[in-house]
């Protein structure tokens, strides 16, 4: 009796071992990164519901044990999107996992081209936008900033192209002094006045830092603040792939935003009386019908009636309302830039060269630069690696006065200064209705300034780790 009780539960244990092992089946596969297909090793694959889960292996790959019935898959890494993954009938899941962007920390470069996490610093710090460097068509590295760093002021002085732009982050903090930040480019401090010989398209990132506790790593030169660049040949490690080759071409239009409205009911002249030796344009109205002495047949200034004798007797008393507007036009500039990096296994390479060629809104304001920059960042042991960067750059730009600007300002609304000579066929002198100022339009011929500079900007730099914990 005991036998065949013992041979009872004996068929009874297998059946029970055959059917738990008839519900379960095993699936595999392997867990790669969707931005780059490298596998992702330690990823949690858990049966949701259960506390049965294991983690993938160095090759991203997994097994595991799951009901027949099937089940949902959880993939958990950190870093990435959570995914959920119904099995259904299958067997093999192979899962390319998504970054989580919102959960990556942000990383700045603070001194010495170090990168640290912004919540981890403790002083304030401002970022440009890389998709903003890239998209706006400036050939100012300054114009990139205004507006886009809070606290942060960029000052222009005047329109004209070449103008080296003021760069503040405290306000003035000097009254007679140097009141600029500190401009550091790929760890090497960078003269301010030549900030703008900077391509803005080899930019790769843009920080500002701004508190007291920033200008300490810099010591007394960042006691304005500090701006670093870090230019996009330096950070060619950092590009993903093999090789990559950008070009990048822009073309803007170059014109005035404004101007200001000008009166045409009023001539030259003063207390509603017309005069066309006087400044202002308190005259009469040129409603008023009436004819004047030419501008070059005043007499007011000897030797006039000689040189310009067709232009000799009366005008009529009237408006020229584009006599302003006629000085500015809408000139064309264009913008080119290659970008080149490449990765040769533990070597990186980067290039980057690009030419401006613009003229602003009147002709004798012109812009010409070209940029150069290479860099070989190379891991040269497991613990010495060599970063190289050099940058040369050539710029010439011509511009006019500025006191052309303030003859316009007053210039008389009965002036027909275009249709009128503006230069001594005799001498080469300025020729105008007054003795005691110059002709505007003779003004952008010959007043011009001219600064033409040539820069280079290198770096070699070794890095021997003595010590993982130093």
């Amino acid at each position: 009796m005991k036998r065949i009780l013992l041979s009872c539960f004996m068929l009874a244990f297998m059946l029970v071992t055959v059917a738990v092992s008839a519900q379960e089946r095993t699936v595999s596969g392997k867990v790669t990164g969707a931005d780059d297909g490298l596998p992702l090793p330690q990823v949690t694959v858990l049966l949701k519901g259960t506390t049965t889960g294991v983690p993938t292996e160095s090759d991203g790959s997994y097994r595991l044990s799951v009901p027949s019935a099937g089940g949902t898959l959880v993939f958990r890494f950190l870093g990435y999107v959570t995914q959920e993954i119904e099995i259904g009938n299958q067997t093999i899941i192979n899962v390319p996992m998504q970054p989580d962007v919102t959960s990556l920390e942000e990383v700045v470069v603070t001194a010495q081209g170090i990168g640290r996490s912004k919540k981890s610093l403790g002083y304030a710090i401002g970022q440009v936008d890389k998709e903003l460097i890239e998209s706006r068509p400036e050939a100012d590295a300054a114009r990139l900033l205004r507006g886009k760093v809070p606290g942060l002021q960029v000052i222009t002085p005047g329109g004209f192209l070449g103008r080296q732009a003021n760069i503040q982050i405290r306000g003035q903090s000097s009254v007679n002094g140097d009141n600029n930040a500190l401009i550091v480019v790929d760890g090497v401090f960078y003269d301010f006045q030549r900030f703008q010989d900077l391509d803005p398209n080899n930019i790769a990132d843009l920080t500002v830092l701004k508190g007291l506790a920033a200008s300490a790593l810099y010591g007394q030169e960042g006691r304005n603040g500090v701006l670093i660049v870090t230019t996009k040949t330096s950070a060619a490690g950092n590009a993903k792939g093999e090789f990559s080759l950008t070009f990048n071409q822009q073309f803007v239009i170059n014109e005035v935003s404004n101007l200001p409205e000008f009166q045409n009911t009023y001539g030259q002249g003063a207390d509603n009386a017309a005069n066309v030796t006087f400044v202002g344009n308190w005259g009469a109205r040129f409603d008023s019908n009436i004819q004047v002495p030419g501008h070059y047949a005043t007499g007011a200034v000897p030797g006039y009636n000689v040189l310009f004798p067709d232009l000799q007797g009366n005008v009529p008393y009237q408006a020229f309302p584009n006599n302003v507007t006629d000085f500015f036009g809408s000139n064309l500039g264009t913008n080119t830039s290659v970008n080149l990096n490449a990765n040769l296994g533990k070597t990186s390479i980067g290039f980057s060269t690009g030419y401006v060629d613009q003229t602003g809104y009147i002709e004798e304001n012109t812009q010409r630069r070209f940029n150069l920059g290479t860099s070989i960042n190379s891991e040269l042991t497991s613990k010495l690696t060599l970063n190289t960067t050099f940058n040369y750059s050539e710029n010439d730009n011509r511009r006019p006065t500025f006191n052309v600007f303030d003859r316009l300002v007053y210039l008389p609304r009965n002036l027909d200064i275009q249709g009128l000579p503006f230069e001594n066929p005799l001498t080469g002198g300025s020729v105008f209705y007054r003795a005691d100022l110059e002709n505007p339009l003779w003004q952008l011929q010959n007043t011009s300034f001219r600064d033409v500079r040539k820069g280079f900007l290198g770096k070699v730099n070794l890095t021997y780790d003595i010590n993982d914990k130093i």
